[in-house]
This record gives C-alpha cells, sequence and structure tokens, in this order.
C-alpha cells in the first residue's frame, strides 16, 4: 500500500506498506498509517489518548504549537469540554480521541480534512478508494444512473459504494458503538448585536491567520470578493504572498 501526499488510513486490517513514505501508529485494535507529509502530534494522559492529524490553531496565542493546543485537549475533563474547547480553535484536522470508554475520529467544523469509512467501523481514511483492499466496495446505484451523470450531486454522506460513507461536518464516529454522532451545535445559536459579533469575528479572524503565518507560509488570492477583501486586510501586515487571476 502507497498513500499518497498526506493521506492516512485508520484500519483492523495490517497493511504492508513502504516505509519510506509510511509511518505507522498502533492504536488499540487498530492501526493508522499515514503518510509521512501528513503532520502528526499525539498527546497522552492516565486516561486519555489524543492523536491530531493536521493543525490546529488558537486565535488568542499565535505562537501555540499543534503539541500545546493538543495538550489543552487532552486535559479536559469528559467530552463535553473537549467539545467546548475545541470550538475555540481553528484548523485542518482529523483527531482520534481514546479513553477506557469511549473511541471516536472526528474532523475539523468544515469538514476540510475529509474521512471516509466502511458500514462496519473497521476502517477509516482519506479517501475512500483506501478502503478498497479489505472493504469489498459495492457500487452504489444511484452514482451509476443517468440522474448522477447529469446533475453531479453528491447526496449527504452517502458515496460511489453503498457500503461506504462519508462523514460530515460537526459529527464524529464512535468506533465501539458503530455510531455517527452530531455534536454541533449543542444548544439553539443566540441572536446577538451585529456590531458586538464582528468585532469578535474580526479580532479571531485576525488571530487565526496571525497564528498561521507563525506556522505556515501565507499564500493568498486576491478576487473582488468581500471574503478575500476580508482576509487580505487581516493579513497585510504579516509576511505573505498574494495572487490574482485574469481567467
Amino acid at each position: 500500500m502507497i498513500l499518497g501526499n498526506k493521506q492516512f488510513l485508520f484500519t483492523k486490517h495490517p497493511k504492508t506498506v513502504d516505509s519510506e513514505i509510511v509511518l505507522t501508529e498502533v492504536i488499540s485494535d487498530f492501526t493508522l498509517y499515514y503518510n509521512t507529509n501528513l503532520q502528526v502530534t499525539k498527546s497522552k494522559t492516565e486516561s486519555k489518548q489524543l492523536y491530531l492529524l493536521g493543525h490546529l490553531f488558537s486565535s488568542e496565542d499565535s505562537l501555540a504549537t499543534n503539541k500545546t493546543l493538543l495538550d489543552l485537549l487532552a486535559s479536559t475533563e469528559d467530552l463535553e469540554a473537549f467539545f467546548k474547547l475545541l470550538d475555540s480553535f481553528y484548523g485542518e484536522y482529523v483527531i482520534i480521541y481514546k479513553t477506557e470508554q469511549q473511541f471516536l475520529i472526528l474532523n475539523d467544523c468544515c469538514a476540510q480534512n475529509e474521512v471516509y469509512y466502511n458500514v462496519d467501523f473497521t476502517e477509516f481514511g482519506s479517501q475512500s478508494c483506501l478502503l478498497s483492499d479489505k472493504t469489498e466496495v459495492k457500487n452504489h446505484p444511484y452514482y451509476n444512473s443517468a440522474l448522477f451523470r447529469n446533475k453531479k450531486l453528491f447526496i449527504s454522506e452517502t458515496t460511489p459504494y453503498s457500503n461506504v460513507k462519508h462523514l460530515l461536518a460537526n459529527h464524529y464516529l464512535e468506533i465501539n458503538t458503530a455510531k455517527n454522532i452530531r455534536f454541533y451545535p449543542t444548544q439553539p445559536l443566540e441572536i446577538l448585536d451585529i456590531n458586538i459579533v464582528a468585532k469578535k469575528a474580526a479580532k479571531q479572524l485576525k488571530g487565526y491567520i496571525t497564528a498561521i503565518s507563525k506556522r505556515l507560509n501565507l499564500i493568498l488570492p486576491v478576487t473582488g470578493g468581500f471574503d478575500s477583501r476580508l482576509l487580505f486586510l487581516a493579513s497585510l501586515d504579516l509576511d505573505g504572498e498574494y495572487y490574482m487571476s485574469n481567467q
């Protein structure tokens, strides 16, 4: 098995891998295989194991590392406190959360780092094709229909394989019980004054971009869109590159 750039596979089924580009980590009765270009951070306490695949950033502490933030998450008392703290961070990531009672896998709030999994919860990966070694994939009738070929619409958590699903944003997978559970929002969102929200959002955006610039190279597209203008203004005093296209 060869994993592409920043890809991972989390499986109960042992694999033969190219050790030059794939690293491994045993977690319970699963093995995590990951490409060497994927940033993987670990944090363990007496009762909890956390594995971060990707990056976390704090808007309050621009110098905080992945390890610092993951250690804070590992120190939370329970799952509710874990999610409350995680909600204050930004990132592109997958997190594996293991305690004596709970065994979870989840991704960032926009599901930018994707997770695909088989319906018996024995394999999880960054692409559906990575599961096909031990998961006998079955073609989904909708994705082989004229309707899909015409509309090209992917529906909810479904994939082209009827026994492989796609983890949606704001959900986690409980591996022990084979359940897909929504964890956000935990309560109805309040309607707040726009001036309060705008100031808080601007401060968070500036904080996140500053934190990213301390760890990675900023490269931002410039368009006429309002979102692009916000990112441009928030990054003006930071080192970075900008580009535009005339296509």
